[in-house]
């Protein structure tokens, strides 16, 4: 095994652990709580579609749902095979532990991306340091252990800006990296509808196309306007409908539901979640 394998091997185990462990003490607050029982929803057939901003009070995407619910919903057979169960309400706990342990898994796959980002943009070196400096980082691992919809944001905009990268420096798998690009920043958009998620993507579209023109800086703009960037916003709309199909099923009561929360949300009083409220190295003691 090579010394960079088996650095980076060491600081995943490292980064899975510190999200591990402990992921079960934390009771569910009421965003995890709200986003697990939609996830229940789905895992029932109750509710498939309509994400229900209104009632939930939250404006985020299916997706998360729907990995939350498949998970949930292969643990629960398997428990159903091996073990004989025959009610979701006496083994719902198991199964909302099993939500926070999907983000376990995304906020160490999140490490991962992030040392191949650095490495393809620096150095090996330089990627491993990136990595560990990530696998220990106070609130990534605080919201890794959460059934919430953040770690995947990080997760798909992790390989977007990885793919980016891919496109800038990779000519020969250029369009192959766009296209993925273009499809994890739509992803991670339409966890929770945040339009900065395409930066990455839309700078390395722009340096690209500044190297390409060479010394006619002048050419920059009209070259810009290439078909990729022309057709991205056309394919991460048609992404975001697939994995938000009520937009396509009741679009009507769909934008009334996005607009409602959205409106109401300006005068909402957010305030700090108790475990930013706790010094980082009591907070890794405790946990």
């Amino acid at each position: 095994m090579k010394k960079t394998s088996f650095f980076l091997i060491l600081i995943l185990i490292a980064a899975f652990l510190v999200r591990f462990l402990g992921f079960w003490v934390a009771s569910f607050y009421i965003d995890e709580a709200t986003l697990l029982h939609r996830a229940r929803q789905v895992m029932t057939g109750e509710e498939i579609f309509n994400p229900h901003f209104v009632e939930s009070g939250i404006a985020y995407g299916m997706i998360v749902s729907y990995i939350q619910a498949l998970f949930m919903k292969l643990v629960y057979l398997f428990g159903q095979w091996r073990y004989g169960w025959d009610s979701i309400n006496d083994v719902y706990l198991i199964l909302k532990l099993t939500a926070r342990f999907v983000s376990v898994l995304a906020g160490t796959a999140t490490v991962y991306f992030t040392y191949l980002t650095a490495k393809k943009l620096f150095n090996t070196k330089v990627g491993l340091f990136s990595a560990l400096v990530l696998a220990f980082s106070f609130n990534h691992v605080a919201q890794s252990k959460y059934a919430l919809v953040d770690i995947f944001i990080s997760l798909f905009l992790s390989i977007a800006f990885y793919f980016s990268t891919v496109m800038l420096m990779n000519k020969k798998n250029f369009l192959r990296a766009y296209v993925l690009g273009g499809v994890f920043s739509a992803l991670a958009f339409a966890v929770k509808y945040n339009f900065p998620v395409f930066v990455p993507i839309l700078a390395a579209h722009s340096l690209s196309v500044w190297r390409q023109v060479g010394e006619k800086k002048w050419f920059f703009f009209l070259n810009w306007w290439r078909k990729e960037i022309i057709l991205l916003p056309f394919v991460s709309l048609a992404l975001f409908a697939i994995v938000n199909p009520y937009l396509l099923i009741n679009p009507t009561n769909y934008f009334w539901q996005l607009k409602t929360i959205l409106t109401s949300s300006w005068n909402f009083p957010y305030g700090a979640k108790d475990l930013d409220n706790i010094p980082n190295i009591v907070w890794y003691f405790n946990y």
